[in-house]
């Protein structure tokens, strides 16, 4: 069995150095290659970047980024993470694969490994944890770029069941047990810059298509410059097409979008309120309206206009068969769509009311995955 270790991540021969690691964030202004300057409420700290460190994202003004350092100051950063806004909060659920200079690679379930940057000041977690633990990682970033842990908590072992006695030689055999019927459903937890599904099966594979948003005004939808909106919520559209789950694309929404940066784009001329920045099935919606996060101003039509998208009963865009669709939500405040709260729908697609964290499944069949056949949906965001 491995040697467990302290919660900072690294086997007790080689403990950190007394003044511990430190966390900042801010705005990254005056970069260069080498250093930056980082605007943080408490002031402005030089921040040097090198060979070491350990960087996701490009190092421009106006980005914000996530910063670990040694000392009073992180003048010397081991880990440098850009977003376009503040870094999502984030809950990811998986093993603990093995150690590395930041804290542990985490194995999740299906999808690809994250590393967990481990603060000995304020992250809380076991006084030890080892390889092969299973447990939730609580912190600010993503997957691809690494999650800053606030807070990691052991996952409890599910009990071993009691073995079965042995039959004695006169038993009779027990009945074979009914088959379950359609696949075990694995979670999806959101994560930014995930593809999940088949990708690039739309034409064109991302963005919008000649007839969808090309910078007009689309249902009164306008196409503007930035994305900072006072109404910001989310919700999740999968899509099967015969059994298989095929990607939403990146994108959606964005006229002349930019380049993705670990696959999340952030970047365009111009961004409508309802958009995509991965295939993960993610769809962002926004307004400069003042509304509470429980309110829905937007339906399906608006994201399929903008995307330039024909759904109906017997096909969705290219893909054509009877469409059967599935909506569960999770309740306000929480994150988690259960298969549980699946209900299908049986009216027109288009006309289907967004809420935060909604969870909406089309499936051209056949197949058709019924309750409680539909994977769980595990929104990273608030709303």
């Amino acid at each position: 069995m491995a040697p467990r270790v302290p919660a900072f991540g690294r086997p007790a021969s080689a403990a950190p150095s007394a003044d511990g690691s430190v966390y900042l964030h801010g705005v990254v202004t005056g970069a260069t290659s080498a250093k930056f300057v980082l605007r943080t409420h408490g002031g402005r700290i030089d921040v040097d970047v090198s060979s070491r460190t350990v960087l996701h994202g490009r190092v421009r003004d106006g980005e914000y980024a996530q910063v670990v350092g040694r000392g009073m100051h992180p003048d010397r950063a081991r880990y440098v993470a850009l977003w376009h806004s503040r870094p999502p909060k984030i809950s990811v659920t998986g093993r603990i694969a093995s150690y590395n200079a930041l804290g542990y690679s985490l194995d999740r379930a299906g999808s690809s490994s994250a590393t967990v940057v481990v603060l000995s000041s304020s992250t809380k977690s076991p006084a030890s944890l080892s390889p092969g633990d299973d447990v939730t990682v609580d912190g600010f970033g993503s997957p691809s770029r690494g999650i800053v842990a606030t807070r990691i908590t052991i996952e409890a072992a599910s009990p071993s069941p009691s073995p079965s006695p042995t039959l004695a030689p006169t038993a009779t055999p027990q009945p074979t047990p009914t088959p379950t019927p359609g696949p075990t459903p694995k979670g999806i937890a959101m994560s930014p810059g995930e593809i999940v599904g088949e990708d690039n099966l739309f034409t064109p594979p991302d963005a919008d298509t000649a007839s969808g948003g090309q910078s007009q005004t689309v249902d009164g939808i306008p196409c503007n410059p930035t994305m900072f909106n006072n109404y910001h919520v989310h919700v999740y559209v999968g899509l099967y097409v015969n059994g298989k789950q095929v990607a939403i694309p990146d994108q959606i929404g964005m006229f002349q979008p930019g380049p993705p940066q670990d696959g999340y784009t952030d970047t365009a001329t111009c961004f409508y309120y309802v958009h995509t920045h991965d295939a993960s099935g993610l769809i962002h919606l926004e307004s400069p309206e003042t509304a509470d996060v429980s309110a829905s101003l937007f339906t399906l039509q608006n994201l399929f206009d903008v995307w330039g998208m024909n759904v109906g009963p017997n096909n969705f865009g290219p893909f054509t068969g009877a469409v059967r669709i599935f909506i569960g939500r999770a309740k306000l405040g929480t994150t988690t769509v259960s298969p549980s709260s699946y209900t299908e729908y049986l009216g027109d697609p288009n006309a289907i009311a967004l809420y935060s964290h909604q969870a909406i499944w089309f499936e051209v069949g056949p197949p058709y995955y019924t309750p409680p056949y539909i994977p769980k949906i595990v929104f990273y965001n608030e709303y």
